[in-house]
């Protein structure tokens, strides 16, 4: 009886200091007197209150597991440089890596990147070289562009994405967004024709190899267009977008070298058009001209 009584008279003390619904008034746990429920430490006795403690030991076991873990893996020697530099910036507990996302462990371990991201490691450090974003917030460059090249390779919804980084996804989809961004904003500085008289001469050598005949030594580039399938507008519009394969797509006319880097892209136009009319609306006709 005696047990009983006092898990009793301990329910009633939680049900006194726990706010009721709808109530904007809560009482402190080591003196009782009346906070507001958003208050972090009493007014009165400065005691820090139970669900502000709850979050600190979370943070503080979230720190120590993650620290042990880096710790580990500098021991082995199988972390990257990446990891280590990702490692050394504080970031909020929402913006945290899950250390058990399958991607992310294999890409800090040093494996190979080309099945999740159809990119080696070598491209994948050019990329973010290029990129160049040093950020202090956020996810960090590293994880954003790595979360970008994954939603490109695998062609899967960023709701799937979300659940393979485990990150929310609205956070997926203003990481595309902005990243796809970025990638357009620096194609020039390697989608672009030979610029000297001795890259054009390297281009027209190599597509003489390739065909084994002198008269490649002319050629500067390989052209061609491919249809990229495209949720039509609506509208009136939307049959114009319908190409001869009878799917809706935009056009990219692309040129590459002898080596199969593209050199000139041009896309946007509806699926339905020749591709000899996007050829002469090209900025590459013009400047042939």
């Amino acid at each position: 009886m005696l047990f009983l009584l006092c898990l009793d008279q301990r329910e009633i003390l939680v049900h006194n200091l726990m706010p009721g619904p709808g109530s904007t008034s809560r009482q402190c746990s080591s003196c009782c007197m009346s906070l507001n429920v958003a208050c972090k430490t009493c007014k009165f006795c400065k005691a820090v209150q139970p669900r502000k403690l709850r979050l600190s030991k979370r943070m503080d076991k979230f720190d120590t597991k993650a620290n042990t873990w880096v710790q580990a893996q500098k021991k082995n020697k199988t972390s990257s440089h990446l990891w280590d530099q990702a490692a050394l910036v504080p970031r909020p507990l929402y913006c945290r890596v899950n250390l058990s996302v399958p991607v992310l462990d294999r890409f800090f371990n040093d494996q190979d990147t080309r099945p999740d991201f159809r990119l080696s490691r070598e491209s994948l450090k050019v990329l973010l070289e290029l990129l160049g974003q040093d950020r202090r917030h956020g996810w960090g460059a590293t994880i954003e562009t790595l979360v970008f090249l994954f939603w490109l390779a695998s062609g899967a919804s960023c709701r799937v994405v979300s659940r393979v980084f485990g990150m929310p996804r609205s956070t997926v989809h203003r990481i595309v967004h902005r990243v796809t961004e970025e990638v357009v904003a620096i194609r020039h500085q390697v989608i672009h024709l030979p610029r000297t008289a001795e890259d054009l001469e390297a281009v027209s050598r190599g597509f003489a190899e390739l065909a084994r005949h002198r008269a490649f030594r002319k050629a500067a580039g390989a052209i061609n267009g491919c249809h990229v399938r495209i949720v039509p507008p609506s509208g009136p519009d939307g049959h114009c977008y319908r190409n001869r394969k009878l799917f809706s797509s935009i056009l990219l006319q692309a040129v590459s070298d002898h080596q199969g880097r593209f050199i000139d892209t041009y896309v946007g136009w509806p699926g339905s058009v020749h591709d000899s009319r996007v050829l002469r609306h090209s900025p590459l006709y013009r400047r042939a001209l």
